[in-house]
């Protein structure tokens, strides 16, 4: 098989304006991707920036979503807020708890599998002890509506509130404590 003859106009034309990439260059051309690469750099033919190439890739190409992904993280992942989320497959029986992108937070759907039913959007589950991924069955709460959880969630700023203001009297006391005892001594 011969190899087919190219120069600088025919390499911007594969590159830039059909859209190959520099292995399918090579492929066409019937050469390694190393002596194009070397071609490129001789004939000083500018390349594609990485968003360049990955938009022309996701415009050939279907972008892969999933497991398909290169960032998938075997179905995980956890947002700002500190909560974990797990990807759900379309056939899976607690798929309609999913959000638009197919995750639902951790926490709820431990409580629904362990309901046997998918939770109502208005349900809300609370971790009894406030971390946000300790998702462990006997730490997770189901309150009918947030109205519960808001109540429950002042009552408990309320208490830290109060036990701070508690610590700070004894450290108050104690000062006082060591000022009249020494006033006593003199």
């Amino acid at each position: 098989m011969s190899k087919k003859q190219w120069d600088k106009a025919q390499l911007e034309d594969l590159y830039w304006k059909q859209g190959m990439s520099i292995r399918e260059v090579a492929e066409y051309l019937d050469q390694t991707h190393m002596t194009i690469e070397w071609a490129f750099y001789k004939f000083e033919i500018p390349r594609r920036t990485i968003s360049q190439s990955l938009l022309l890739y996701y415009t050939k190409n279907e972008r892969p979503t999933g497991n398909k992904a290169p960032g998938w993280r075997n179905g995980r992942r956890r947002t700002t807020a500190g909560y974990v989320e797990v990807y759900l497959f379309p056939d899976d029986f607690f798929f309609p708890m999913a959000s638009k992108q197919n995750y639902v937070k951790e926490h709820r759907l431990v409580m629904a599998k362990y309901l046997a039913r998918c939770l109502l959007p208005w349900e809300i589950v609370h971790h009894k002890n406030g971390i946000k991924d300790d998702n462990r069955l006997e730490n997770l709460q189901l309150l009918p509506s947030n109205k519960q959880h808001a109540s429950d969630m002042e009552l408990k700023r309320r208490v830290r509130h109060q036990e701070k203001t508690i610590r700070m009297l004894r450290a108050e006391i104690a000062k006082l404590n060591c000022l009249l005892a020494a006033e006593i001594k003199h």
